[in-house]
């Protein structure tokens, strides 16, 4: 990925998040549409999780 291959030319640590989720945005069917509430869910747990995680190891 873009972010080891420019870690490795700037010799800095660094770490990558592949985000997961089982909410159900891509899996209904395009003419039901997707609730307000499913895409807001979504985006909430796509930003805030990372936020929880450099928390975490900054105060490692």
């Amino acid at each position: 990925s873009a972010v080891f291959t420019a870690r490795k030319k700037i010799v800095r640590k660094a770490a990558g998040l592949i985000t997961i989720s089982d909410l159900p945005l891509r899996t209904k069917s395009l003419f039901d549409g997707v609730r307000e509430e499913d895409a807001m869910n979504y985006n909430n747990s796509v930003s805030i999780i990372p936020e929880i995680l450099l928390e975490t190891v900054l105060k490692l």
